[in-house]
């Protein structure tokens, strides 16, 4: 990363003015034009922007890359930081300038809020000595924000070794040609116009801003998710934003127009399968680690050979493919959760209010866990009780995003999270029995004794029975809340 302090001035012309000779207070230097091409990030209700941090990725010119701005200590100064322009398929600013505003993202995502596109000419203004004091720039700017689109020049006067009083000396030229300060602090702004300031949700909200809000905390976290050894929370988080983008398209998918909902669906249910896998480990390793803590002494050392060797080997394994196929690395992936946010897809029964339009949708979800469930109280097995807890989750994502909007779903909300608590208590035991299962073949395979294995599965199985009828108490629970 590199960067500096940037010192200039921003004026308004009108569309053709030229800026007025220079030559009483600089020399005149070479003239250089060039066509710029501006993609400008924020998050959806302008956090960056409200802050006066500005993140783009500009092509053309002699700085291409993405760059930060930020407010600096004085009225015309701006710190920048640069990174490299990367791969033309990128749709996200690099996580190094992400990272500098993460306090202001908080959980929010990063998404494409203007374009512009310039032609500058540029001047460089010099000393009697030939030394380079400042550059000057006039701007023809054609922007485009959503639906918005707009049209107008500017000028700058940047120093690049000169004074500071240099500005002022400039600026008394500008102002007896009528040339006056912009009216806006940056390109951006005037892009953006005057953006509402984002409403606290409540009853009263949309369909539209109640859904959307609860995906963009979700896109957000997926944006974030890099290095999943960095933090080791990280692959859950991945792993729960991932299943509330896709339980929310499930439940109320159907007001977003266009193929985005399918894409997304996709792209997650892929990424599911891995973090899934790696977080399933992750559980059942540690379930697998106390309980050997717990074991006599005598056995203590086959155990952590039979047991927990192969199951940290396989974790690791496991680490490394997420790692690879990280969600913040899958450009398409990204695209697509980028498009999800896009308030112009929506149809318009979403600007119904959330308490006239989501309930039904919400119904819906309610609905199919009752037919899981009498399909699974008729058949024995633990895979009806499985297709259950799928079932449960888009049920309790679907009563958690309502809930601004509702918040007399609180109760139901908790009664939906220990449904899939314990039901997802039942899935552990499962697949920790399953893998002590696989461990015990291939330790028949070289002719090692373990009993230690049946020992561990013993214990668990004698867990199934209660928490599966706890669970399944806790479904009956919340469907009578409903």
């Amino acid at each position: 990363m590199t960067g500096g302090l940037e010192v200039e001035r921003k004026y308004d012309l009108a569309v053709g003015q030229h800026l007025p000779p220079l030559d009483e207070v600089v020399v005149p230097g070479r003239v250089d034009e060039f066509d710029l091409e501006a993609t400008y990030f924020d998050t959806p209700d302008h956090r960056l922007s409200r802050a006066r941090q500005v993140i783009r990725r500009r092509v053309g010119g002699s700085d291409d890359g993405w760059h930060l701005k930020s407010p600096g200590a004085g009225p015309d100064e701006r710190v920048e930081l640069h990174e490299p322009i990367g791969p033309a398929s990128a749709v996200l600013p690099p996580p190094a300038l992400r990272q500098r505003v993460a306090a202001v993202l908080e959980d929010a995502p990063l998404v494409p809020v203007a374009v512009l596109r310039t032609h500058r000419r540029e001047q460089e203004l010099r000393g009697i000595d030939g030394m380079l004091l400042a550059r000057s720039c006039t701007d023809d700017v054609r922007a485009r924000s959503g639906a918005r689109h707009d049209h107008w020049r500017e000028a700058e006067v940047e120093l690049a070794g000169g004074p500071p009083e240099l500005l002022d000396r400039i600026e008394a030229v500008l102002a007896r040609a009528g040339v006056v300060r912009a009216g806006h602090g940056s390109k951006l702004a005037k892009a953006l116009g005057r953006p509402a300031e984002p409403r606290p949700l409540g009853p009263g909200s949309s369909a539209a801003e109640v859904v959307l809000a609860y995906l963009a905390r979700q896109v957000g976290v997926l944006q974030r998710f890099e290095e999943p050894r960095a933090e080791p929370e990280a692959v859950h988080d991945a792993r729960v934003a991932a299943r509330r983008v896709r339980s929310t398209l499930r439940a109320y998918g159907r007001l977003i127009a266009g193929p985005a909902p399918a894409a997304a669906a996709r792209r997650l249910r892929a990424f599911g399968q891995i973090v899934g896998a790696a977080r399933d480990a992750e559980v059942v390793l540690a379930d697998l680690t106390d309980r050997v803590a717990r074991l006599h002494p005598d056995v203590l050392p086959d155990a952590s050979v039979l047991v927990l060797g192969p199951l940290g080997a396989r974790l690791r394994r496991m680490d490394d493919d997420l790692v690879a196929r990280a969600p913040g690395r899958d450009q398409a992936l990204q695209q697509v959760l980028i498009d999800l946010l896009d308030a112009r897809r929506l149809g318009p029964e979403a600007a119904g209010t959330a308490r006239d339009v989501l309930p039904a949708l919400r119904g819906r979800r309610l609905s199919k866990v009752r037919r899981r469930v009498a399909d699974a109280s008729g058949h024995p097995g633990l895979e009806g009780w499985h297709a259950v807890r799928k079932a449960a989750k888009d049920a309790r994502y679907a009563t958690e995003l309502l809930l601004p909007a509702m918040p007399e779903l609180a109760a139901s909300k908790a009664a939906w999270e220990r449904v899939t608590e314990r039901l997802g208590r039942v899935q552990d035991i499962v697949v920790a029995t399953r893998l002590l299962s696989e461990l015990d073949l291939e330790t028949a395979a070289v002719g090692a004794p373990a009993p230690v294995l049946d020992e561990l599965r013993h214990g668990l199985l004698a867990e199934l029975a209660p928490t599966l009828a706890e669970g399944r108490a806790a479904v009956a629970a919340a469907l009578a809340l409903g």
